[in-house]
């Protein structure tokens, strides 16, 4: 099994175990859908549902916020993926365990800050 960080739409973000051999429906579980979008990040690749916005899944502020399009926001669950060689060929990997831990700290940072600010507007 390999180890995704899951920015999740009402939730802290989390690390989910994805199946190697099976990848493709793996994620698709992970992220409760059909069909997804591969969209660059500065940390690497963010794996979501291609179809969120239009079947109603919630805002994701954690994840919009780490996408920093000024035009766009995320529907739904994310996983965050690197970029590698699996067979020998281009795939999407799991991020380096430091880059990871990394990722997951400020993940967890942007989700306390936004629960402290929703807290505050009550």
């Amino acid at each position: 099994m390999e180890t995704y960080i899951r920015l999740r739409c009402n939730q802290p973000p989390d690390i989910v175990e994805i199946d190697p051999k099976h990848l493709l429906e793996s994620i698709r579980k992970a992220l409760d859908c059909d069909t997804i979008e591969i969209t660059p990040f500065a940390g690497g690749l963010m794996i979501l549902d291609d179809c969120g916005k239009l079947t109603g899944k919630p805002y994701n502020p954690v994840a919009s916020l780490v996408y920093q399009s000024k035009r766009d926001w995320i529907a739904g669950d994310v996983l965050l993926a690197g970029s590698g060689l699996r067979d020998g060929e281009q795939d999407i990997v799991p991020l380096g365990k430091n880059l990871q831990e990394v990722n997951l700290a400020v993940a967890n940072k942007i989700w306390n800050h936004i629960m402290l600010e929703q807290e505050r507007m009550k």
